[in-house]
């Protein structure tokens, strides 16, 4: 979903920031010229935008459970979440905490297992299109390919999911969420956080990694929705940018002061695009960041967005905390107390 809007003097003004910003790390003169040809103001393509007026709240209101699992059929993997584009097949066994997650038999978006194998964290708007129905969600591990999966992967139901109570499904912002398994998973390696401690600690310039499977390349003809989308779990590095360059590049419409998000370069046309959202961000093996919202696909004029893991990494150990310790959990409905904005469990 994007919006156009009509060139004014503010839309000039932005065109030649973002030219000189390009021209730091772009050498061949004729990127410059592609980049300031196809230069249009529009506001920012985001993922899942259709949801942007959901009364969030009472949308998460109640969660039903199901721990039934099921098999996906032969999916066609959504368009409207952020993909991969370029980058290389990322190595089996190389990010065994990354996790594919399904909605209807349908890859949604990815994740990653979180200490103790019974968690997942992932981006809050991958779970809106839910509806409440946390049994719609299966999950995946141990597999570099979504169709078919690989021989031995892990497959999860879901028991219960959290979104950040103050996520804003207009900005994006606290665009996280934790899901509850019905069983840990114990045969492989979790990720590893961004320490509190680091929240302050600035990244900039820094090479990162993001994982997902999704799109190789961009395409621009509207009939084709799936054609360059990959099978394979990719990996593509990008470079950490000061977020007052991101401001600026975003027309200052979106939050960046806070520390609460990261901007990863998108130049020369690989970074993500749509489908995987909720994956990881990293830096030396350690995850970072969340993949939240892109503007476009891949665009050389947008960085990616990527919500900051430190900041929220207490509130990840409390929810983690505020789930049963049962090996296997039973079904029910998980009820969001908005007052106290916690969780609690109700037996069916």
């Amino acid at each position: 979903m994007g919006f156009a809007f009509k060139t004014s003097k503010k839309s000039s003004i932005c065109q030649k920031k973002v030219t000189a910003f390009l021209k730091k790390g772009l050498s061949h003169t004729h990127s410059i010229a592609m980049v300031t040809s196809i230069w249009t103001p529009a506001a920012v393509l985001l993922v899942f935008a259709v949801f942007a007026e959901i009364n969030n709240a009472a949308f998460l209101k109640v969660v039903n459970i199901s721990c039934k699992r099921n098999q996906p059929k032969n999916q066609t993997t959504a368009t409207n979440v952020t993909r991969i584009v370029g980058g290389t097949w990322a190595k089996r066994g190389a990010y065994p905490y990354q996790a594919a997650l399904f909605v209807k038999n349908e890859f949604s978006c990815g994740g990653t297992l979180l200490d103790g194998g019974l968690h997942v964290l992932t981006a809050a708007h991958c779970l809106l299109p839910l509806k409440r129905e946390a049994g719609l969600l299966t999950i995946y591990f141990r597999t570099t390919v979504l169709k078919p999966l690989d021989a031995n992967h892990i497959e999860r139901k879901v028991a219960k999911y959290v979104i950040h109570p103050d996520y804003n499904g207009t900005t994006f912002e606290n665009d996280l969420a934790v899901i509850t398994l019905c069983e840990p998973v114990v045969e492989i390696r979790p990720t590893r956080l961004e320490a509190v401690v680091s929240a302050n600690k600035s990244y900039v310039g820094k090479e990162a990694t993001v994982i997902g499977w999704g799109r190789t390349r961009q395409v621009f003809h509207p009939a084709v929705s799936s054609g360059a989308a990959s099978n394979n779990l990719r990996q593509v590095n990008v470079t950490i940018l000061d977020t007052n360059d991101c401001s600026i590049l975003y027309y200052n419409e979106y939050v960046f002061t806070d520390g609460k998000r990261i901007c990863a370069s998108t130049l020369f046309g690989k970074s993500i695009c749509q489908g995987d959202s909720g994956g990881p961000l990293l830096i030396n093996g350690v995850q970072v960041g969340i993949n939240s919202a892109a503007a476009g696909c891949a665009d050389p004029r947008f960085p990616a967005l990527f919500i900051r893991v430190g900041p929220y990494v207490d509130w990840i150990k409390t929810t983690m905390i505020g789930s049963p310790p049962n090996s296997l959990l039973p079904p029910g409905e998980v009820v969001l107390d908005l007052d106290r904005k916690s969780v609690s469990k109700r037996e069916p």
